[in-house]
């Protein structure tokens, strides 16, 4: 794949930040996955909404196939 918003240099960069700090890296991913959680639990999504967006999905799934 090709990410043109990216440079191979950035793409290391940031590879290279996760290797040295990768303890750091892991507690702030797990911290920020518990804060949406809390977030999804306190405004739970509309079910009519959850299946509008579901057949929309869908759809763009079947032009593309």
């Amino acid at each position: 794949m090709h990410y043109p918003t990216l440079s191979l240099e950035q793409v290391y960069g940031a590879i290279t930040f996760y290797l040295g700090n990768k303890e750091e890296v892991e507690k702030d991913i797990v911290e920020r996955e518990r804060e949406e959680d809390e977030f999804d639990k306190a405004h739970p999504f509309p079910p009519h909404l959850k299946e509008k967006l579901e057949r929309a999905r869908q759809e763009i799934l079947a032009r593309k196939g």
